[in-house]
This record gives C-alpha cells, structure tokens and sequence, in this order.
C-alpha cells in the first residue's frame, strides 16, 4: 500500500499504514517515534505485556510537560476512522 498523499503530513502516512495493518486483523497495532535511541525491546515487551493484561483494548501512554495524557483507542474507534 503507497501513502500517495505523503506531502501532506504524517497523519496519512499514519492512516494508510493502520489501514494496511487493519488487514491482516492484528492484536494491536503499536505507533512510536523512530527517534527514541534510548528505548530497548524491553521497553516494547513491556507494553506489548501491558497492552495484553488490559485485555487487547488499548494502551495509550503519552506526557507532556511532565502532565501524563491518556485516551482511549478502540477496534471500533479505528473501524469508524479508517
């Protein structure tokens, strides 16, 4: 699958990508920054763990300004999105 809107920004870069995972029906889909040198597997594991525990429904996790952020993204949200 080609992101033929690549110049518009990394939300259609994110669509497409979520809509190509959606195919192959996963587990979850995981979105991180590529530029994070400093997280390891164990990292991914444990949230991959985390994310398993919570019963496959969602694991969001996101700071800023030292303020935690949580929201909630569901099979069916990602259905209506995509």
């Amino acid at each position: 699958m080609r992101n033929e809107d690549y110049a518009s920004g990394m939300a259609a870069s994110l669509r497409v990508g979520v809509a190509r995972a959606q195919k192959d029906r996963p587990d979850g889909i995981m979105i991180a920054l590529a530029d994070m040198p400093a997280i390891t597997d164990l990292h991914l594991n444990l949230l991959i763990d985390a994310f398993r525990k919570n019963g496959g429904s969602h694991v969001v996790r996101a700071v800023a300004n030292g303020c935690r952020i949580s929201f909630r993204i569901s099979r069916v949200t990602l259905a209506r999105a995509f």
